[in-house]
């Protein structure tokens, strides 16, 4: 379902019916959203979706589809960054995205936007008096796929729909920055339907906050956010590998069969592993290759894992982002260090064999909720500087959950940085593999794409 939007008209349309079938048979997810509104488990699928049962089904048949669409997003977009590198192996298109070169092709999750359309056509016309949660959740999730759509793609990517009752419409290719505001025209319609569960608004208001912040709409994003509490967290269920019965052994590896975290990759990364920061630590292991990888350990690999989709961190971040671009380092400096530590500490002592003892010092977490995280100790002097802390800290936070490609790219638009100073650069190196790393920082799209008559073709510039 991947290429659903280089069909036909009709095979789009009985492809999706099939889709919508196939995912709630499937699903990992559970049934409850993120309003706490239950869902029911192990539904029998109406003849037809025409009716408040078929709404709760391509309700759910949507959720599942918007995980597997994060859970590929990450992939995919940690090795176009400095998250993810690729492994050895005949993994090709991993290594392509991996050195960024080629233009990699990528198919972006349209399914959702599709689903959650459809979904909110049948809940308006079956779903009487209760439906304002199950609207505001649908455009949540086709916001939230515009959002990745934006920052993972190059400009130019249709946002054409499947229309309710009608059929495909066509659309000419979106800049960037409008697909940006495309998604917070539908989380703007979100906010007034989600009016009765503040979770739901919260979410809402930091996935809108992210992309004004793509858009530098800096004020608008402070005003957005500054009131999502501290602690707020909305999470769901995603699992890092498909077909779980089939791999009852070596789960993990459909996420790290091709690809592993990263260390200092291309002059320009991070040292997400040897840092030895808690929000970043990887755990050593070997995938049915017999080869070395590193998975995040914030994630398990035997059952699905916890993903945040937005939270009171991301929000405190936002601000701190707001506050170096309003010339407050300061204050930046600040939030920096509410998120990192409480400021107080407990020291321990441990007897040593031979004589002696080794003294610890363990700081308190702060707002972040992860102790042992001391406070920054000090503001850098130059700007430039400064935004390399922020970015630093957006990246161990948000850590492997799709944020670093928007983080990079929005570095190279809207700060101006060159592509070489933020991307990975210079050679690269894979065992048996050797070459330079490439100018991309977007993925590309199929020439199956010019069925659609209005497109015009991918803008790499942007």
């Amino acid at each position: 379902m991947r290429t659903m939007h280089t069909m036909s008209r009709g095979g789009m349309r009985r492809s999706l019916r099939r889709l919508v079938v196939g995912v709630v048979a499937t699903t990992v997810m559970g049934c409850h959203a993120i309003t706490d509104t239950q869902l029911p488990d192990g539904v029998e699928g109406p003849a037809t979706y025409h009716n408040r049962e078929g709404a709760m089904r391509l309700t759910q048949a949507t959720r599942a589809e918007f995980a597997t669409a994060i859970r590929d997003y990450i992939i995919s977009s940690g090795l176009l960054t400095d998250e993810l590198m690729a492994l050895e192996g005949p993994g090709a298109s991993q290594q392509s995205r991996d050195k960024r070169s080629g233009h990699w092709v990528g198919h972006p999750p349209h399914t959702v936007r599709a689903l959650a359309g459809l979904a909110r056509g049948i809940v308006g016309k079956y779903v009487s008096g209760d439906n304002a949660a199950w609207y505001a959740q649908l455009l949540m999730y086709a916001a939230y796929a515009e959002i990745l759509i934006a920052d993972g793609w190059c400009s130019g990517v249709p946002l054409s729909t499947l229309d309710f009752e009608g059929d495909w419409t066509y659309q000419p290719g979106s800049t960037t920055d409008e697909i940006y505001a495309h998604a917070i025209l539908l989380l703007d319609s979100a906010d007034v339907r989600a009016a009765d569960s503040v979770s739901l608004q919260s979410t809402i208001r930091v996935l809108k906050a992210r992309a004004l912040l793509a858009l530098g709409r800096y004020a608008d994003a402070k005003q957005t956010v500054q009131s999502v509490d501290h602690d707020f967290r909305a999470e769901m269920r995603i699992a890092f590998y498909p077909e779980a019965q089939a791999l009852a052994t070596n789960r993990y590896d459909q996420f790290v069969l091709y690809a592993s975290i990263s260390d200092h990759e291309g002059i320009n990364g991070l040292p997400y592993r040897s840092s030895g920061d808690p929000r970043t630590t990887a755990m050593q292991r070997i995938n049915s290759r017999n080869q070395t990888v590193w998975f995040p350990a914030k994630y398990v690999t035997t059952d699905s894992s916890t993903f945040t989709l937005a939270s009171g961190i991301e929000a405190q971040l936002i601000l701190a982002e707001v506050a170096l671009a309003d010339h407050h380092p300061e204050q930046m400096l600040g939030i920096l260090n509410g998120l990192r530590t409480t400021g107080t500490f407990t020291i321990t002592t441990t007897p040593l064999p031979g004589g002696g003892e080794r003294i610890d010092t363990l700081w308190h977490a702060g707002i972040g909720g992860i102790a042992g995280l001391r406070q920054i100790d000090g503001l850098p002097s130059t700007i430039e500087a400064q935004r390399t802390l922020l970015f630093a800290e957006r990246a161990a936070w948000l850590f492997v959950t799709g944020h670093r490609q928007g983080d990079l790219r929005r570095l190279v638009r809207k700060y101006g940085l060159p592509r070489e100073q933020v991307y990975p650069t210079g050679a690269y190196t894979v065992p048996g593999y050797t070459d330079v790393y490439g100018t991309d920082i977007a993925f590309g799209l199929s020439a199956n794409e010019f069925i659609n008559p209005r497109f015009t073709g991918c803008q790499y510039d942007d």
